[in-house]
């Protein structure tokens, strides 16, 4: 298996259990606006990296994360209230079918 090499070196599980972050609600900057890697930042992290927002460096980064998106909101709101806004009556599903639902798949569903 690929993943295997990435694994410690451990005896191999029958079954290993293998993790999927889901982001919700991303959003994106354009280049002009990205963030500066905070100085602890390595770019060989593979997993998770968090910052606490009561420390220092979160903090900082989490200020920059709102003013940016308080900028990139209010750009929003100055071009769409000049231009008329119109609902898209767009076919977004094809034609039912019966399936057989494969087991263990449910936390991939977008609702």
């Amino acid at each position: 298996m690929r993943i295997e090499k990435f694994r410690a070196k451990k005896p191999r599980e029958h079954d290993p259990v293998i993790g999927c972050t889901i982001l919700a609600n991303p959003f994106f900057l354009e280049r002009k606006d990205w963030i500066p890697s905070p100085p602890d930042w390595s770019s060989n992290i593979v997993q998770g990296k968090t910052y606490d927002t009561n420390e220092e460096v979160g903090k900082h980064v989490w200020i920059q994360v709102q003013e940016r998106l308080r900028v990139q909101h209010l750009l929003q709101m100055t071009a769409t209230s000049a231009m008329p806004v119109a609902a898209e009556d767009v076919t977004r599903y094809g034609a039912e079918f019966l399936t057989r639902a494969r087991l263990g798949q449910g936390a991939f569903r977008v609702w």
